[in-house]
């Protein structure tokens, strides 16, 4: 469901968007008034990364499911500087193993292009887009006694310019959100 609420709590209206059971919702942007962009997976018959557009009242403006064959775990969404929108996140494939995802979608909620690897198991948690007009995408790499984080850069095409793990010893780094700089760090 997505409520919005008065500044005192209030329930001003409350949606619901069914589709199966284990649907669930993972980000909300709002960029204005009649565009919301939420963003999660479905769960009909095995989790699909789902996207809707919802205007201020929660009506439905477009709704887009991206199938994969394995299962996804969206995480973020952005809008970029053109208009479209990024969302990464996982997919779980057979035996466990990971696979880093990031995806590029217009602003009617056609995908324009994937990017899906195993990236080293790589859990993709959050994009951002930079002053070069590029894609930062942050995560981290499970191991057995510890966690790296990781850093990539992708163009807007989808192609991965770099990426980097950083990591401590028996340590757990994960990185949740990436931000740039005005410095651009």
């Amino acid at each position: 469901t997505l409520d919005k609420y008065d500044q005192f709590g209030n329930i001003i209206w409350r949606k619901s968007f069914p589709r199966a059971n284990r649907t669930e919702l993972h980000d909300v942007k709002i960029y204005s008034d009649n565009e919301i962009i939420l963003g999660g997976v479905t769960g009909d018959p095995k989790a699909d990364f789902w996207v809707l557009k919802v205007n201020s009242d929660g009506n439905i403006l477009w709704e887009k499911t991206y199938p994969t064959e394995k299962v996804a775990f969206l995480r973020n969404i952005i809008k970029t500087r053109e208009g479209n929108y990024v969302f990464t996140g996982r997919t779980l494939g057979a035996y466990v193993i990971f696979y880093f995802h990031l995806q590029m979608i217009d602003a009617a909620g056609n995908s324009m292009w994937t990017y899906n690897a195993n990236d080293n198991n790589t859990v993709a948690y959050s994009v951002a887009e930079t002053n070069d007009n590029s894609l930062i995408v942050t995560g981290s790499y499970q191991q057995s006694y510890s966690a790296q984080s990781a850093l990539y850069k992708f163009d807007k095409n989808g192609n991965k310019i770099w990426g980097k793990l950083y990591q401590e010893f028996a340590t757990y780094l994960s990185n949740k959100t990436v931000i740039q700089t005005h410095d651009g760090g």
